[in-house]
């Protein structure tokens, strides 16, 4: 090759095996540290983010550009101000901190959004002691896909409280407001609720020995309205919590109209403080923390249509109202 201490791996960053890698390039080379520095490909900064996190690779630290409302996201401070889920997650496995922003004409062509260098310093030890801290992060999750309610009506409705007085005597012996949202909590709110709905119990079977155990919910069923296809059955049934439809092989049946008037159904209305040309951010998905401006809103299913910069390019994205925050002027 024509150069000794570089080489070109060509793969999928979220496919590949890092640890592999690291692990035997230090032991060919003799390195003592490894770092990652990469320009990430804004449409999917999140995923790649956390992989390169949850994976615990043997790193010393992570620095990479990408988009400025992103990367103010990553590096704030839980329960201060550009607070979302992601800010939780980031914070818990590394320091993070801004290096410095890249505005738009230092690109060709130039693209509509600012860019910036963050850096994650992986931590050694975590910044807060958690019974499960898979729990924990779905807790956080719950709390921010209804970001809008506050954080006692967020987790009754994800049934993380089994019941709202549950939730209330929960956050009072925690000394925390009923009427708090959930980017107001720090990190150690979020791993003292944690601990408080996780319980130790006697494993007999062990010899006494104590093991965690997680409260479940009893299933429930959701009614949907939607126009049936086979490319929707399978959003539907691989999304997280859904173990299928009621009706025969999995297939849905339709209501009739004798059971939606039995069942009382009645069309749900929403206030949406949205429409069309306003800027939004994305605070939910693989997207999380992009902005763009809303091109299209169908307040009969919910979704969105926004248009987002992707690729030099802008791309139309379709997303559910709550995944979106209005940006205000």
């Amino acid at each position: 090759s024509l150069y000794e201490n570089f080489e070109v791996i060509h793969g999928d960053v979220l496919q590949i095996r890092l640890n592999k890698i690291i692990k035997d390039e230090k032991e060919k080379n003799g390195f003592q540290s490894a770092k990652i520095v990469a320009n990430l490909p804004y449409y999917i900064t999140t995923p790649i983010i956390m992989k390169l996190l949850e994976d615990r690779l043997d790193l010393e630290s992570i620095t990479v550009m990408i988009q400025k409302e992103v990367a103010d996201r990553l590096i704030a401070i839980p329960g201060e101000k550009e607070t979302g889920a992601i800010t939780y997650s980031v914070y818990y496995y590394s320091t993070a901190e801004g290096i410095m922003e890249v505005p738009k004409d230092s690109f060709i062509p130039e693209p509509e959004v600012t860019s910036k260098v963050i850096k994650l310093t992986l931590r050694k030890e975590p910044p807060v002691q958690v019974k499960s801290k898979g729990v924990m992060f779905k807790i956080i999750k719950s709390a921010f896909m209804q970001r809008r309610k506050t954080l006692l009506n967020a987790l009754t409705n994800t049934k993380v409280f089994m019941s709202k007085e549950e939730g209330i005597r929960i956050l009072k012996e925690l000394d925390l407001d009923e009427n708090v949202r959930a980017e107001k909590l720090t990190l150690e709110n979020f791993a003292e609720i944690t601990n408080k709905i996780l319980v130790d119990e006697p494993d007999k079977e062990k010899n006494g020995k104590k093991k965690l155990v997680q409260r479940k919910a009893m299933p429930c069923y959701i009614l949907v309205k939607m126009k049936y296809a086979d490319d929707l059955w399978h959003n539907v049934t691989r999304t997280r919590g859904i173990t299928g439809f009621v009706g025969p092989k999995g297939r849905p049946l339709a209501l009739t109209e004798d059971e939606v008037v039995k069942l009382r159904l009645e069309k749900i209305t929403v206030d949406v403080d949205l429409q069309e040309g306003d800027r939004v951010e994305i605070v939910e998905g693989a997207l999380d923390g992009m902005v763009g401006q809303i091109k299209s809103i169908n307040l009969e299913t919910g979704i969105v249509s926004v248009n987002v910069e992707m690729f030099g390019r802008e791309t139309s994205v379709d997303l559910n109202l709550s995944q979106l925050r209005k940006i205000n002027a």
